[in-house]
């Protein structure tokens, strides 16, 4: 081999391995984000429909943490079917889904002081924001919260399951 080949060699080796280091220290950066992001379950949404979820205090957590005596925030952004109303409902599931109990929720027409303006159309995009009092009463556990929004003729608009832990 001739020098001119393996100064060659060498350079593409060394290139190799700065964009292979690069990649290993943005890994090692998002690791973290990527395995302590919560991750929402679709429990009846069709899967073009829904968009996105934010929940306050899910922001670094496997699991939303609901801190007693404050509100919870949740952000749901979605596409639409066509309803002249939206209702609101959210449960706690607990034992891994054996138990579902309807959580008191003072807000359920959605169509009030949540950004949405009834009646809705089809294939709009929407973004449906409210909170959640979580009760200085309610135990510390773990329970997955299923939000829904249903139309008019109580099909889901938008189901989700949200893994929290009450603290």
């Amino acid at each position: 081999m001739s020098q001119r080949t393996i100064s060659h060699i060498t350079k593409e080796a060394f290139n190799n391995f700065s964009v292979s280091k690069m990649y290993f220290r943005l890994l090692f950066i998002l690791l973290p984000l990527i395995i302590f992001t919560y991750e929402y379950e679709n429990c009846g949404s069709n899967p073009d429909t829904l968009l996105s979820v934010w929940v306050s205090g899910c922001e670094e957590t496997e699991k939303c943490i609901l801190q007693k005596g404050t509100d919870a925030s949740i952000e749901i952004t979605f596409t639409s079917v066509e309803s002249n109303t939206v209702t609101a409902k959210v449960y706690g599931v607990f034992s891994g889904g054996l138990i579902t109990t309807e959580f008191p929720f003072p807000y359920p027409n959605a169509c009030l002081n949540s950004g949405l303006t009834c009646p809705i159309r089809a294939s709009e995009t929407y973004t449906y924001q409210t909170s959640l009092f979580v009760h200085p009463t309610y135990p510390k556990i773990s329970v997955d919260v299923k939000w829904q929004l249903v139309d008019d003729a109580g099909n889901d608009i938008v189901c989700v399951i949200i893994p929290a832990k009450i603290n």
